[in-house]
Formats: structure tokens, sequence, C-alpha cells
């Protein structure tokens, strides 16, 4: 019963973090602000937090932690679609991104943070975890076909171009929508696919 009001009292000085940066630049915004607008005491907040600053870099592991799990998930899915069948991949692959989109967005107001202060570099983050599980989910079935070098430096190459359209995309407050977005990601993906398994380069 008390971890859960923990949780409560957690997820209120987080949300309550995020409608501010909503209305004021973070270096604004004070923790008599956080608690107030959470409807709680100072004392609570620095039971779980010794500053603002302990509490963002909280919310940025956070966040990465999730992600991690996000994109893992949805590359773990295109490990049931035969790779070869254009339609099955762009039925899963496509959706996939859109989700993962969807989730950046809903978290919109601390990657926004990120580039407001550069403390956490959250767009290394994407790409590392998308070039970590594309490698992780299908490095056994690719070697088949190619080294193990050709696939590193093509990976980096399309994971790289995937995070820097999201870094364009957060540098305009996400103005973009969320659906030019994951047709240029899709893009990038599927032709990642189509030249790990459709080149072979063995030596």
């Amino acid at each position: 019963m008390q971890d859960k009001k923990a949780d409560v009292t957690r997820e209120a000085l987080h949300s309550s973090f995020y409608e501010l940066l909503k209305e004021k630049r973070y270096e604004d915004i004070n923790v008599k602000d956080i608690t107030e607008n959470a409807f709680t005491s100072r004392a609570n907040f620095y039971y779980y937090y010794r500053s603002k600053e302990e509490m963002m870099y909280a919310l940025f592991y956070e966040l990465k932690y999730s992600i991690g799990i996000e994109i893992d998930k949805r590359v773990e899915q295109l490990r049931e679609v035969d790779v070869n069948d254009s339609e099955a991949l762009s039925a899963i692959l496509y959706p996939s991104i859109f989700r993962t989109l969807e989730y950046v967005k809903s978290n919109k107001w601390i990657f926004i943070l990120d580039k407001r202060t550069n403390d956490f570099d959250f767009i290394s983050t994407l790409r590392v975890e998308y070039e970590k599980n594309i490698t992780k989910h299908f490095s056994a079935d690719i070697k088949k076909y190619n080294n193990a070098e050709f696939i590193r430096i093509n990976t980096l190459f399309y994971t790289s171009g995937v995070a820097a359209v999201i870094a364009e995309w957060i540098s305009t407050d996400m103005q973009t929508s969320i659906k030019l977005i994951a047709t240029t990601l899709y893009l990038q993906l599927y032709n990642l696919f189509m030249i790990l398994y459709r080149t072979h380069i063995v030596d």
C-alpha cells in the first residue's frame, strides 16, 4: 500500500514538472512550483529528490530505459516476418515505427527539455537502441549472407539517418505530422533490411 502511495506521489510530481515545462523555461521552474502544481508538500518532494536537477535526471534515465524496451519490442515483432516478403515487412514495419513515434511524442516535453539543456543525448540513445536491437534480432540470419563489418557499417548508416530525422523533428517542437516522419523513417529502415538481406558480401 505504501509503495502504491509513493508511486502516485512520484507520478504527480513528474506530471507537474511536465505541465510546467509547457508554460515555463526549465530555468524558471523551482521546487515550490512543482509541489504546488502537484498538490503535495515540499517535504514529499525532498523525500524522493534532493533537487529538481536530480528529478530531471531520474526522468531522463527512466525514459531511456523505457525507450530501450519499446524499441526492442517493435524490432522483435519483425523477427516473425519473412524479410524477403516486402508486403509482409511493410505491414509490420510502418505501424511499428508509427507507434514508436507516438511514444516519443507522448514524452514530448522531456525531449524538448533535453534539447534545451544539452544534458542528456536522447538522439544518440535512440540510434544506439535501434542499432543494438536490429543487430540483436537479425544478426544470426544476416550473417549467413554478409560479414559482420558490412552489417555494422550499414546499420550505423541507416540508424544515424533515423536519429537525424527525429532530431530535426524535435528541434521544431514536433510540428511535422507523425505520418510524414513515419513514412520517412520507414523508407530508411526498409532500405536497410533490403540491403542486408539482398546484398551478399561474405569476404
